[in-house]
Formats: C-alpha cells, structure tokens, sequence
C-alpha cells in the first residue's frame, strides 16, 4: 500500500532460488524454509569472524542436513520422479552409476551453491539499479539488454569475492613467485574491476560488451549453474521492473551481508 516497504531480500531474492533449487532435487514444498535456514548457517562458515557458537550451529546445520538428503535420496531410489536427481540416478558413465554417497555429496553441493550466490545476485544488483536510475531507465525501454544488465551486474558487484586455488606448478605472477603446491585466494570481486580488461571499471554499463567477468569462474572449474543463475537473474529483474513502477529505496532501507567470500545483501527495502 501508499508509503509501505516491501524487503526485496526476504520477499523476493531469498525465496525465488530455494523455489528452483528444491524443485530441482524433488524437495517438497513444505520443506523450503528449513532448506534455507541450514545453507544459511552452513553458509556462515566463511565468515572469517565466526563465534564459537556459529561454527557449532554450522556443524549441526550439516548433520542435519546430510540426515535430510539421505532421506531424499533414499525416497527417489524407491520412487523416481520428474526431477534431476533421478536423472543422476540414471546416468552411466562407462558402465558405472553414481554410489548412494556420490549422489547424498552431489546434492548438496547443489543446494549450497544453487541459491545463496543467486539469491546475492538479485540482491546486488537491485542495488545497483536503485543507484543508477539511468540504468533502470534503460532496461524498461529496452528489456532485451536484461540479459546484458545481469552480466554487468555479476561483474559490477559479484556475489562471489574470491575463490582459492592450488598452483600445479610454480609461476611468477605480477613479479611474485607463486610456489608449486601453494594455496592461492583469487580475489574475483578485484578481478571484475581490472582497468585494463574492463574501460571505465567502476561504471555500471548495462550494455557492456564484452564483458569477460570471473564471477562464474574460469576453465575446468567453471561454474557448472551458470545458465541457471542467469535465467534466474533475467526472470527476476524484469519481474522487478515490471512490478516496481520506481525502484526507490528508504532511508536506512539498505544493509550488506556477506563474508570473506560471500557478498549480498542483508537488507533491502523499496518503498512500494
């Protein structure tokens, strides 16, 4: 209603990739909040200023969500349905099928990474576009740059700061030598703001192109729900345009989340 707020992180990012994430794995409806609380937490342990009390939550979190997984896992060997995990339960490579665990251990990991990066992504850049009215003026004139804006947007602020890595040989990057062996943190969110692969880096351009960003990774590792998180992201920033005749957040309407690697939002309202 007239002068009501409406948090677009809880109401609208938050559900919108746990909707998709569990429809993926078969999970009933009714079991979705309990899905986000335990990423949630689970989450939480890269926050490199973690209570005692948060990394215990965490490792509870897991149990509990191992003890869930199985249970889904178990349930689709029974009862295949019309969702990717019987798929995986049907696939052969050589032969061979995935073991009960290799299935528990994959969906997981696809819960984990399936929504909190997507959820950021909305939430990132949403901000964004309240920052840059000329932008959100573009996109409603020209929706088929939406696609384009969501690249710009995982480039401009990216959900996922840094990734580490492990160098399989010794190199010299930028005159250090990189040990053989050594651990390496990539900073992506530095990366995506590089003047020399990026003109005017700190701009939003919605028309960028090309725009090579490392939010999704790069090579073998590349993240294997990026056309996921892209359809997400394109259907839920012309859902926004679409629903918003203004994107105008409050004063003290915006709040950061995030971690060392994590970076979202905790809090965005607009006035609705």
């Amino acid at each position: 209603g007239a002068g009501g707020r409406f948090d677009a992180v809880t109401g609208f990012a938050q559900p919108l990739p746990i909707i998709v994430i569990a429809e993926l794995l078969g999970v009933p409806p009714e079991d979705r909040d309990q899905l986000k609380e335990w990423s949630t937490a689970i989450a939480n342990t890269t926050n490199v200023l973690n209570t005692e009390q948060a990394l215990a939550a965490a490792r509870q979190a897991t149990v509990e969500l191992i003890s869930y997984m199985d249970e889904i896992v178990a349930q689709r060997r029974a009862r295949p349905g019309a969702d990717i995990m019987t798929v995986l339960m049907q696939a052969e490579e050589g032969g061979e099928r995935l073991s009960h665990d290799e299935l528990l251990a994959f969906s997981i990991l696809l819960l984990l990474a399936g929504h909190e990066t997507t959820t950021n992504l909305i939430g990132n850049g949403l901000l964004a576009l309240t920052e840059h009215p000329d932008a959100t003026a573009r996109l409603r004139a020209e929706p088929d740059l939406v696609p384009s804006a969501v690249e710009e947007f995982l480039r401009y602020d990216s959900s996922v700061q840094g990734a580490v890595r492990f160098a399989r040989e010794t190199v010299e990057v930028g005159g250090r030598t990189i040990e053989r062996g050594s651990t390496v943190l990539l900073l992506l969110g530095a990366a995506n703001r590089d003047p020399a692969q990026f003109p005017e880096p700190d701009a939003l351009d919605v028309t960028r192109s090309p725009n090579r960003h490392l939010s999704f990774g790069r090579g073998v590792h590349f993240c294997l729900g990026a056309p996921l998180a892209r359809l997400e992201g394109d259907v839920a920033f012309r859902a926004l345009l679409d629903r918003f005749a203004e994107l105008r957040v409050p004063e003290g309407g915006a709040e950061r989340s995030g971690t060392l690697v994590l970076r979202g939002m905790g809090l965005l309202e607009l006035e609705v």
